[in-house]
């Protein structure tokens, strides 16, 4: 089996980012919600009991600004240092602020209105979910940079969980859930891209030097003797 061209993986996820608010300009526009999302937020509501609306609030409030916009991506960044993965923090942070900053810039655009038997206290404008882009960016970035099969398990649960939980309390519809998943996602690969794209051209420009001036990254003396002349086997005539 081929493996995926990361071309393509790059190329789909900048389209992705353009086309969620595409969708979500023309869901604002529909009269009512599509026939999926209504039957979507019937389930969650006849699925309601007191424990799983307990959990729900428990990650509405742990998706909020304060802990999903500022502790969570503390912890992680902390996480990132203490597993010698300093250099990723920069592109994490900036990750989860382009998310932030988008998401809600996008929302009072957009205006969607949210479902009418909301259970909990949310701002204006329903598309995309604020938590679930938010989930999905820090995890998706985080699965990219560990590169382990138990991070991306952990990542699309938490994404998987948040959107129920946004669902189930009808603070947002199905669609917006799904939009958020794959706008947040697409935004890490594009961050982490570029991320990894800046990294390689300091690479270039630093084995550039190297060439040219040796002494300023080697030290003279070593410098020196890379220019020696040598002989027949590699030894110094």
């Amino acid at each position: 089996m081929r493996p995926v061209s990361s071309r393509l993986v790059h190329a789909i996820s900048a389209s992705v980012v353009l086309a969620v608010p595409a969708a979500g300009a023309v869901l604002s526009v529909v009269v009512g919600p599509p026939v999926i999302d209504l039957w979507w937020r019937a389930v969650m509501v006849a699925s309601r009991t007191d424990p799983l609306t307990q959990l729900a609030y428990v990650l509405d409030v742990w998706g909020a600004d304060g802990l999903g916009f500022g502790v969570i991506p503390a912890l992680i960044a902390g996480t990132l240092l203490l597993t010698r993965r300093a250099r990723a923090v920069p592109g994490f942070l900036v990750a989860g602020v382009v998310s932030l900053v988008l998401v809600q810039a996008l929302k009072p655009i957009l205006a969607r209105a949210r479902p009418d038997d909301m259970l909990t206290i949310s701002d204006a404008g329903s598309f995309p979910s604020g938590h679930v882009t938010n989930v999905a960016t820090l995890g998706v970035f985080a699965a990219l940079i560990y590169r382990r099969l138990w991070v991306w398990v952990l990542a699309v649960g938490y994404i998987l969980v948040m959107a129920w939980s946004r669902t189930y309390l009808s603070a947002h519809w199905l669609s917006d859930t799904i939009a958020g998943a794959l706008w947040g996602s697409a935004l890490a690969v594009v961050v982490y891209s570029a991320r990894s794209a800046i990294a390689r051209g300091h690479a270039r420009r630093r084995m550039l030097k190297v060439s040219e001036k040796p002494e300023l990254i080697l030290g003279a003396e070593a410098a020196e003797h890379l220019q020696r002349p040598t002989g027949i086997g590699g030894r110094d005539e």
